[in-house]
């Protein structure tokens, strides 16, 4: 079923990538995403936000995990829908002394229409899927990696898969009210 699913979205995002251009990058990018990601750019498609195809013009998509694409793509278009941009930065490298942090994300500066805005405390976003991140091991060194990133002067939020598999949505909210961003209710 998902596969039929999965035609359906691309056959209309091809309908709406129809034009002089050629969309082939932003159609295999699209087409590389996970499901749920896949559905976020397609609804919001139907609703006539075109900014959705902006998403997927994003090579690093890709080689995200499922959740980051997820939280990706929902980031980038509520922020379009509110007038803002994060400086959402996927896969960050942070070191510290002899050892290297790749953080999910990191955001570090926020643009307000031609204004950036750059934080005073960089914000780290962890999203933690539960095959990787719910072992003892792998979690009491996710809390030791979260000190010493706050020892560097990174504020950090953290999610769960399944909070950002099943609302995405509220989970952007946050983060946009953690940097005191007003958003429009939709």
């Amino acid at each position: 079923m998902e596969v039929q699913h999965t035609e359906t979205i691309c056959s209309g995002l091809i309908f709406y990538l129809k034009g002089d251009m050629d969309y082939s990058t932003e159609l295999d990018c699209f087409l590389s995403l996970c499901y749920k990601a896949q559905h976020i750019i397609f609804e919001n498609l139907m609703r006539g936000n075109y900014i959705a195809c902006w998403t997927i013009d994003n090579q690093e998509l890709p080689k995200l995990t499922p959740i980051e694409q997820i939280f990706y793509v929902q980031s980038s278009i509520t922020a379009y829908n509110n007038n803002f941009a994060f400086n959402l930065i996927p896969q960050q490298k942070i070191q510290n002394g002899n050892k290297c942090y790749i953080v999910d994300f990191l955001i570090n500066s926020v643009y307000f229409r031609d204004n950036l805005v750059k934080l005073n405390k960089p914000l780290v976003i962890e999203l933690d899927g539960k095959d990787y991140h719910s072992s003892t091991k792998q979690m009491n060194y996710d809390y030791a990696r979260e000190n010493d990133l706050k020892l560097l002067g990174y504020d950090i939020i953290r999610f769960t898969g399944s909070q950002i598999y099943n609302d995405t949505e509220n989970c952007v909210k946050k983060v946009a009210k953690y940097l005191n961003i007003d958003l429009v209710e939709e």
